[in-house]
């Protein structure tokens, strides 16, 4: 497998509507025998791949709802082997894959940036205990990229990429 894409954490409609604009590039670009692609049962990613007929698409592959709990992502985050399975990961989600050679994260919860409330403090710290030196961080904005720098000043300035003209 060269590449998974890793949305099982999505639920959100902004996050759902990039998240599918992805897939369907994936689809129609890419053979299904080069990817796979992981959601979670349930969510509103799942609705609108059920939507434009997409989850009869064998490169995608759904996670029970219960996915979406934190502390199981955090632990499949921590624990999960995912180097054995594919050569590349998109991670499109809120944690990084601790354990991932080649990855990219997708960072679109804001709230891990500016959210001071005590759940999204903790939060924090198990993004933190995830990052890695081998870790490559995409956000929207040339204004998220600097308040990231400021909130997560461990990370390196090369980890991290933005886009202008964000969209697919």
């Amino acid at each position: 497998m060269q590449l998974i894409l890793w949305a099982a954490g999505i639920n959100g409609e902004g996050s759902s509507k990039v998240t599918l604009s992805i897939i369907k590039a994936l689809i129609n670009k890419y053979d299904n025998k080069k990817f796979k692609i992981f959601i979670s049962s349930g969510s509103i990613l799942f609705s609108k791949l059920k939507e434009e007929n997409l989850l009869i698409n064998n490169s995608i592959n759904y996670l029970p709802k219960i996915y979406r709990l934190y502390p199981i992502q955090f632990l499949t985050k921590l624990l999960f082997p995912i180097n054995l399975f594919c050569q590349s990961l998109i991670t499109i989600d809120d944690y990084p894959f601790r354990n991932a050679n080649n990855q990219i994260l997708y960072f679109h919860q804001a709230n891990l940036v500016f959210s001071n409330k005590f759940i999204w403090k903790l939060k924090r710290l198990v993004f933190n205990a995830l990052h890695t030196k081998k870790l490559k961080i995409f956000v929207q904005s040339k204004q998220m990229s600097y308040f990231f720098k400021n909130k997560f000043p461990n990370f390196r300035l090369n980890e991290i990429f933005f886009e202008y003209h964000f969209g697919i």
